[in-house]
């Protein structure tokens, strides 16, 4: 099975990713300058509430259901919610790293109040990333 094309570098530069990294930078970028100063915290706030509102549209909630069975008990589920964020037009969501080492029942993403089935298709614990 030979690979579909390559995407465009357009549209990496329209991927609301490349945009919320590049924003997240420079609203953190300033911090470690020898010329921050303690309105620093007040501005990087800012910067991100203003980034926030930008892309609110692209928030999501994501909830994972941890299936932990011991020996002669019931199966103890429990829930995990994080946040996440659309990264393309396909589905494609960022979040937090999944906990690979419990048994994943089921992860939902939930938007607008309706909740959607999801997988994982990676997980990094070291970065603290998973996509879905």
């Amino acid at each position: 099975m030979r690979p579909g094309p390559r995407p465009s570098r357009q549209y990496f530069r329209e991927s609301r990713l490349w945009c919320l990294l590049t924003a997240g930078m420079m609203a953190v970028l300033p911090l470690f300058t020898p010329a921050a100063n303690a309105s620093a915290p007040i501005e990087l706030e800012s910067r991100l509430v203003e980034l926030y509102q930008r892309h609110a549209d692209a928030v999501v909630r994501v909830k994972v259901a941890l299936v932990e069975e011991q020996e002669g008990e019931d199966p103890q589920i429990s829930l995990l919610v994080f946040s996440g964020f659309f990264i393309s037009r396909e589905g494609l969501v960022l979040t937090n790293s999944i906990p690979t080492d419990q048994l994943v029942g089921r992860i939902f993403i939930e938007k607008n109040g309706i909740q959607y089935l999801a997988e994982a298709i990676g997980s990094d614990p070291a970065t603290n990333v998973a996509l879905l």
